[in-house]
């Protein structure tokens, strides 16, 4: 994915954590603080699907059929 892609997706994040701590009551925030709640929410994004798949391959490798 090309640099202005990356920025583009991670811009929406950052509109979507700012939403978030609005909902929340939130009314005023720091850009860093919105920044690095949008990091923190990509790098745990990242290890879930890290684990996601490493659980997936472990049961694909229990349940396939070895001949």
């Amino acid at each position: 994915m090309h640099s202005s892609n990356s920025d583009f997706y991670f811009g929406l994040l950052r509109v979507s954590v700012a939403q978030l701590l609005a909902a929340r009551g939130f009314d005023r925030t720091k850009a860093s603080t919105v920044d690095t709640l949008a990091d923190l929410h990509v790098r745990f994004m990242g290890l879930l699907v890290k684990e996601v798949r490493a659980l997936a391959v472990s049961y694909t490798h229990l349940t396939l059929p070895t001949n």
